[in-house]
């Protein structure tokens, strides 16, 4: 089953990093970053108290609708595979995070990376605009092409939103470049 797959992966990880060297004090606190979305946020951040975060993001919050797989290190995003369809990128996600507005949210999501490019590329708020860079990395598998043929799509709907209705079926030209660049994916 690929959520069990994706849940050995994380296992891995944290064995090949010693997750349980986690001391006392950071057990006593352990409640206070169980479900740090943002781990610039954790009061004493270690790699072993930062992958058991994600290991208990991914497996642990069924409450919140199902396995988390991403999560904030500042403009940092971590993601973990879960090797299939978590309904994350309906266009009902798409709508929350295509407007360039402070009550977006700001959780942590592939779009959310999206959202920090196209701003700062067609809107920077009080300076001028600039080419914006995205690396992607992680092991075979990790999910890096899915990943960048997300923000592709993202991209290229949002390339969209600038052209209006009336010309919805006209492709603009950052839309074709987009197109063209999933090709090099391939």
């Amino acid at each position: 089953n690929s959520q069990t797959m994706a849940a050995r992966h994380v296992d891995r990880l944290m064995e090949r990093n010693d997750a349980s060297s986690i001391n006392d004090d950071d057990q006593k606190s352990k409640n206070d970053w169980i479900d740090m979305e943002d781990m610039v946020l954790m009061p004493n951040f270690t790699a072993a108290m930062a992958l058991e975060n994600i290991q208990n993001r991914f497996k642990n919050l069924e409450s919140k609708g199902g396995p988390q797989i991403y999560t904030w290190v500042s403009s940092i995003l971590i993601s973990v595979n879960p090797y299939k369809d978590l309904g994350l990128y309906s266009p009902e996600f798409f709508e929350r995070y295509r407007h360039n507005v402070a009550d977006v949210p700001k959780t942590p999501h592939i779009f959310a990376v999206g959202r920090m490019a196209y701003r700062n590329l067609i809107h920077p708020i009080g300076v001028e605009p600039k080419n914006q860079s995205i690396l992607i990395s992680g092991e075979s598998g990790a999910g890096k092409t899915e990943a960048t043929k997300l923000l592709l799509r993202y991209f290229a709907r949002q390339s969209q939103n600038i052209v209006g209705e009336k010309n919805e079926k006209k492709k603009t030209g950052i839309e074709i470049k987009l197109l063209y660049a999933n090709q090099v994916l391939e």
